[in-house]
C-alpha cells in the first residue's frame, strides 16, 4: 500500500502537467508502492568508503 493517499496523488499528478484519465491515474498509483520503496533505498545513506572492499590495480607496461 503506497503511503500516499490516491487523492494527493491525483494532485501531484494534476501540478505536473499530465492530463490522464481515471483509470491511467488508478494503474500509476497502483505501481507508485514500488517506486516509493526505490526512492527509500536511494535517500538511504551509503556506507561509508572503508566498509567497501579493497580493490588493487596493477597498471601494466605496454610496449
Amino acid at each position: 500500500m503506497a503511503r500516499i493517499p490516491i487523492e494527493d496523488f491525483t494532485a501531484a499528478v494534476r501540478r505536473a502537467g499530465l492530463d490522464l484519465n481515471r483509470a491511467r491515474i488508478t494503474e500509476l498509483y497502483a505501481a507508485w508502492e514500488k517506486v516509493e520503496a526505490m526512492l527509500d533505498r536511494i535517500r538511504t545513506p551509503a556506507p561509508p568508503r572503508d566498509a567497501e572492499p579493497a580493490t588493487i590495480f596493477k597498471p601494466v607496461k605496454f610496449s
